[in-house]
């Protein structure tokens, strides 16, 4: 199944909206769903579409602050679509984070912070 997904709180919402449509007709697919977000702060409805999504499912987003402001709300969405084995489409860089992707990113991410974590505590020693 696909979903599309936008933030309807958003100032650019009719941008955000108008560019999934427009790439959905664009590559002729059929969405199953269509979600409004109220807020990425707000991420009850989010959660709910996550959980309903099945292995193989695609969820298009104009971009990512439909997942929240901060990195860390976004690595948290994106590890739980991970874990379902579902692919998201960014309409606005024309990119597929499928679970590949998806997985390398939080490994990188996963590195990071390890390296933060050194540098910090190195730097509470000193």
């Amino acid at each position: 199944m696909i979903y599309a997904c936008y933030c309807s709180k958003d100032k650019n919402i009719k941008t955000q909206y108008e560019k999934v449509k427009e790439f959905v007709q664009q590559n002729r697919l059929t969405v199953s769903k269509w979600i409004e977000i109220d807020s990425p702060l707000e991420s009850k409805q989010l959660q709910l579409l996550i959980s309903s999504m099945d292995k193989g499912d695609t969820l298009l987003i104009a971009d990512m602050s439909v997942f929240g402001m901060d990195m860390l709300s976004k690595m948290d969405f994106i590890n739980q679509i991970i874990k379902k084995q579902c692919d998201v489409r960014i309409v606005e860089d024309n990119a597929r984070l499928g679970v590949d992707v998806l997985s390398d990113m939080i490994s990188h991410i996963d590195s990071l912070e390890k390296q933060f974590e050194e540098v910090s505590t190195h730097q509470e020693k000193r």
